[in-house]
């Protein structure tokens, strides 16, 4: 799995590269916008890639520690 999203966040920053160092402002700003898909995947592959843990809660607690920040009032 994590091949995947190698593969993917390689290609995709190669063609975000390619396209921004177009001479057409159009290629540019594509190419500016897969750029910053790349920083999302990125970002995503540096977490975990599996969901065998949950992300927020551990595992059989009902909910959030009473000093973890809540984002949502």
């Amino acid at each position: 799995m994590i091949w995947a999203f190698a593969a993917a966040v390689w290609v995709t920053v190669t063609v975000g590269v390619y396209l921004a160092m177009s001479r057409d402002a159009l290629r540019v700003v594509l190419g500016l916008a897969v750029l910053g898909s790349g920083a999302n995947l990125v970002l995503f592959a540096a977490g975990r890639v599996g969901a065998v843990q949950p992300a927020v809660v551990p595992l059989g607690d009902a909910g959030l520690a009473a000093d973890a920040a809540n984002p949502l009032p």
